[in-house]
Formats: structure tokens, C-alpha cells, sequence
């Protein structure tokens, strides 16, 4: 499953993540990661760490 996703440039929309830009950025996919993992509907299946 993780080998089937891309990563790379942000200017390509094929790609499912790439680099976080910036402190923002960064904030609002820790908060994706802290709300998956209060919830007993979703499962953190790779990183979130």
C-alpha cells in the first residue's frame, strides 16, 4: 500500500504528499494526525509519529 504512493514535487498534483512548506502547514497535518488518533473511526495506518 505505501509503495504505491507518490511523493514529490508540490507542483504536481499526482503526487499524494510532499514537503511540508511551512509552520502552518505543518500545524494542520499535525492536527489531521491528533484527530485520527482520538477517533475510533479512523486508523493511522503508516507514520503519524
Amino acid at each position: 500500500m505505501m509503495g504505491e504512493i507518490r511523493t514529490g514535487d508540490v507542483r504536481d498534483f499526482g503526487n499524494f504528499h510532499n514537503a511540508v512548506i511551512d509552520r502552518a502547514a505543518y500545524d494542520r497535518a499535525m492536527s489531521y494526525i491528533d484527530q485520527a488518533r482520538n477517533s475510533d473511526q479512523a486508523e493511522i495506518v503508516a507514520g503519524g509519529t
